[in-house]
């Protein structure tokens, strides 16, 4: 699949030689208040053979937990 950030693990797996390990929300992770944010991801992925990868992401260290709002 192609142009969408969300391709499916199914097709993932199907169509290279990978295994998604964990596919998750980050919880606690959009914060809390009136408007929190939305919840990140967790993406582990198993590469079963050498692969050369490309990345398109905003930079980032961890699942970060998001400082509580004051309200």
């Amino acid at each position: 699949m192609s142009n969408t950030r969300n391709t499916p693990v199914e097709a993932l797996e199907y169509g290279m030689p990978i295994r998604i390990t964990e596919y998750a929300l980050c919880e606690g992770s959009g914060g809390r208040g009136h408007h929190a944010g939305g919840e990140g991801l967790v993406r582990a992925i198993e590469f079963l053979t050498a692969a050369t990868v490309t990345i398109t992401a905003e930079p980032v260290v961890a699942c970060r937990r998001a400082d509580p709002v004051a309200r």
